[in-house]
C-alpha cells in the first residue's frame, strides 16, 4: 500500500513513532525519520532498513526556526516528493499547575503543536501535488489528565485532518 511512497515521521526514535516507522517500512515506504535521540533514531532506522526500507535519518529539533522547511526539503531532495507526513513528535510536562512555568508551557506547545503546524505548512505544496495526507498523532489526554495541562492543551489543539 505504501510501496515507494515518501513518508516523513517525526518523533521516530521510540514508542508510537518507532512502531509507525516499522509498519511503514513493512509496507514498502521510503522513510524520512526525524528525532533528537540520535542513538535510538539510528536503531529505528536500522530496523527499517532490515525490513527493506530506504531510510533517510535527520537528527533535528523540530522546534528550531526553519526546521519544518528543512525537513520537507530534505525529504523532497532524497525521495523526490512527500506522500505522507506523520506529526508524531511530542513531549509532556507533568506536575501541578503551580509547578508549570511559562517556559514549560511554551516548550510543550512548541514541540507538540507549533512544530506540527510548521512542518505541515512546509510540506503542504508537496502533499497537494502527491494527493498525500497529514497524520497528526494526538492523545486520549485531550480530555484532560491531572498534572498535564500543557500536554492536554497541545494535543487537543492538533487538527484531526488538516489537509495539505
Amino acid at each position: 500500500m505504501l510501496e515507494g511512497k515518501s513518508v516523513i515521521i517525526t518523533g521516530a526514535a521510540r514508542g508510537i513513532g518507532r512502531a509507525t516507522a516499522e509498519k511503514c517500512a513493512r509496507e514498502g515506504a521510503n522513510l524520512t525519520l526525524v528525532d533528537l535521540a540520535t542513538e535510538a533514531l539510528q536503531d529505528t532506522a536500522n530496523l527499517c532498513r532490515e525490513l527493506g526500507a530506504v531510510t533517510h535519518v535527520l537528527t533535528q529539533n523540530v522546534c528550531e526556526a526553519g526546521a519544518g522547511v528543512f525537513i520537507a526539503d530534505e525529504a523532497v531532495k532524497v525521495f523526490g516528493g512527500i506522500d505522507t507526513l506523520i506529526n508524531n513528535a511530542g513531549i509532556e510536562f507533568r506536575g501541578s499547575l503551580d509547578a508549570h512555568g511559562l517556559e514549560d508551557w511554551n516548550r510543550v506547545m512548541d514541540v507538540n503543536l507549533t512544530a506540527a503546524f510548521a512542518l505541515s505548512k512546509a510540506a503542504s505544496t508537496h502533499l497537494t501535488q502527491s494527493r498525500g495526507a497529514i497524520v497528526n498523532v494526538a492523545s486520549v489526554a485531550i480530555t484532560g489528565f491531572a498534572g498535564q495541562c500543557a500536554y492536554d492543551a497541545s494535543k487537543g489543539g492538533l487538527p484531526a485532518s488538516p489537509g495539505p
